[in-house]
């Protein structure tokens, strides 16, 4: 009977959620029947980072919008304060008048000191070539060129020249340069090659000072065939039978040269050259120097040692225009061996290629340009271009 009592009063109590004693005795919670779902826990104040990109593993671009894909407000500029956006103007567009005043004419750009490479320190850009009435001349590396006469080549005097520029400190330049003419038969061979250095300094944007020395050699072997020389590198054709001799010719020379360079514009500019042979040595006898090789003869007869700046200058003064790639040159000088400033005062050559020319390209092409845009703009007003004032 008690029995019975006492389980119908454990079950009971189970029944209507009452604590239940294990075996051990420990007390035994029931599960809640309906639990409260999780609060929700926010943003998060410290977001994980996004883990780094695998080397090696393809980018996932699926997220990556592109400008049309994104609104347009996110192009949109902050706006100006009012008090400043009451004083903004709108950029006017430029006239066809204005951008025809604009034109990058070559004489009215500023000068480029660094145009001449003949009688200065200073080269060919990298990959530009001069071709002239004289010589051909290829930038092949920075501050770096080589060169010929052609002319003396076809009538066979073969030759070749060189120049680099290493330093430059400021508006200082050093170059050295050297230079090789051969003129070789089965029996006969005459030989001249020169070393010497160039400095050129920038004065001032429009003028350019000049001044270097050479050292040069000649050598004359052999008994020439006269008739296979070119009449150009003879000084005489009297009596060219009666030169059977051997000649055995040995000298060597100093010269100096000086150069002013005043550059109007990128165009126009006035050159003034002189040189002069200052000492002389020659190994020879006085019979076996013929009137052979034009500049051969005179330097023979000289008395060696210092020589008189009179007997051995040349002075010259010429006029050069340098247009987008032709360059003219013509002037006149004095000079005490025969015409010998007439190298330094008539030149005709052509250059392109290499970074300036290009950069002058580009300036035209961009005008050009813009001006097509604004000759096709409905708009756009025909005025006569503001005229200069006389600074400009």
């Amino acid at each position: 009977m008690w029995l019975w009592v006492s389980l119908s009063f454990a079950d009971d109590n189970l029944a209507w959620g009452g604590e239940q004693l294990t075996d051990d005795e420990e007390e035994v919670t029931p599960p809640d029947p309906d639990p409260d779902p999780d609060p929700d826990p926010g943003p998060d104040p410290d977001p994980a980072p996004d883990p780094a990109p695998v080397v090696g593993q393809p980018l996932d671009l699926s997220e990556i919008k592109t400008a049309e894909e994104l609104p347009e407000a996110e192009f949109d500029a902050p706006a100006l304060p009012e008090d400043v956006a009451a004083e903004a103007l709108e950029v006017p567009d430029l006239t066809r008048g204005q951008i025809d005043w604009l034109k990058p004419r070559l004489k009215a750009l500023p000068p480029n000191p660094y145009a001449n490479t003949d009688f200065t320190a200073y080269t060919l850009d990298w990959g530009e070539v001069k071709v002239g009435l004289s010589n051909l001349q290829i930038g092949v590396l920075p501050r770096t060129q080589v060169g010929t006469n052609i002319p003396l080549d076809l009538i066979g005097l073969y030759n070749i020249n060189a120049k680099v520029d290493p330093l430059r400190i400021g508006p200082v330049d050093l170059a050295f340069q050297g230079s090789r003419f051969m003129l070789m038969q089965d029996n006969f061979d005459a030989r001249y090659q020169s070393v010497g250095g160039t400095l050129s300094v920038v004065a001032h944007p429009k003028l350019g000072l000049h001044a270097g020395a050479e050292y040069w050699a000649i050598g004359v072997e052999g008994i020439p065939d006269l008739v296979e020389i070119h009449p150009a590198l003879r000084v005489t054709d009297e009596d060219l039978d009666k030169y059977v001799d051997p000649i055995a010719l040995q000298s060597d020379a100093v010269s100096a040269h000086a150069a002013i360079d005043v550059r109007l514009n990128r165009r126009d500019s006035l050159i003034l050259q002189g040189k002069s042979v200052v000492w002389k040595r020659t190994n020879s006898e006085e019979s076996s120097v013929p009137p052979l090789l034009a500049g051969v003869s005179d330097i023979a007869a000289a008395e060696d040692g210092w020589q008189p700046v009179t007997q051995t200058y040349s002075l010259s003064g010429a006029y050069q225009m340098d247009f987008k790639r032709l360059s003219v040159r013509l002037g006149i000088g004095i000079s005490k061996p025969r015409l010998a400033w007439a190298l330094s005062t008539a030149e005709v050559s052509y250059r392109f290629g290499g970074k300036t020319k290009r950069d002058e390209r580009v300036q035209r092409r961009t005008w050009r340009k813009n001006r097509r845009s604004a000759k096709d703009s409905p708009d756009a007003p025909d005025e006569t271009a503001p005229e200069p004032s006389e600074s400009e």
